[in-house]
Formats: structure tokens, sequence, C-alpha cells
């Protein structure tokens, strides 16, 4: 059973916790919207399958082999976070807002403090499928606290 502490949200923007593991991305309403922007990620960065012991058929996982960006920033109510793909000059990713900071903001800070690798999901809404990227990534995470 898949553990999320994800905030509730009409956003598509999101961070939080999927099974131990700092999570952001991102929740495309359609399939075509999913697979478009999986397309144009994919179109711009190199990646590797690996094995998931996932028995769900809808999740896909890959090992990014260049270094994505991550900004993620703090604000008053809630999170600004920027995601960029790049490789040989081209470059795609996605960024807003989300609509709360609550449980899944706090839970992210705590394993991310800790040292824990973040991962990057997006998720298909009309399907299930979700696409999760695995590497190592530039992180730039500010807070308030900062």
């Amino acid at each position: 059973m898949r553990k999320y502490i994800l905030p509730i949200s009409n956003n598509s923007m999101f961070i939080g916790v999927d099974n131990a593991t700092p999570v952001v991305g991102n929740i495309f309403a359609t399939n075509k919207e999913y697979q478009v922007n999986l397309n144009r990620i994919l179109g711009v960065s190199k990646t590797m399958n690996f094995q998931s012991n996932s028995e769900n058929n809808n999740t896909r996982q890959l090992f990014v082999l260049d270094r994505p960006n991550i900004k993620i920033t703090e604000e008053a109510e809630e999170v600004y976070i920027e995601v960029g793909f790049k490789s040989n000059g081209m470059e795609y990713g996605f960024r807003g807002l989300t609509d709360t900071k609550e449980i899944g903001f706090h839970s992210f800070t705590t394993l991310y403090k800790q040292g824990k690798s973040v991962c990057i999901l997006i998720i298909c809404k009309e399907t299930g499928k979700e696409t999760r990227f695995f590497g190592f990534f530039n992180v730039e995470f500010n807070t308030l606290q900062d």
C-alpha cells in the first residue's frame, strides 16, 4: 500500500513525502497532457529505466543521468516549486505554486534536512499513471527560517 503525505489540493504542483522519500511534482489532468510533458522531459534528459519492486504497472521509474535543477521556496501561505531538466543546450520543466504548505511541506523538510534524496514525480490524474525521476539533483531549498 502506497503511503503518501501530500496536501489535498486543487493545484497541480505538490510537495510532500511518498514511502519515506521527499517528493516534488506535478499532477496533469489528462493523459494527453501527461504524455506530452513526459515526452518533452525525456527529450531533453538522459535517463535509464530501473527495475521496480512495485506491483503497480502504472508506475515507471527512471534514473536521470544529468542533474536536473529543483528550486523550492517557502512563502507565507504556499510553496513555489520549479523543476528544470537540461541536456545539450535544451531545457524543459514545470513550475508553480502549491495552494497549501501544511503536512506535506513539513514532512518533506524533515526528510530533506536528514539528507534524503529528492524524487521528482509526475502523475496523470485521468489514468493514474506516474513517472518517478531519481538521481542527483541540484536542489535550492529556501525556507522562511533561512
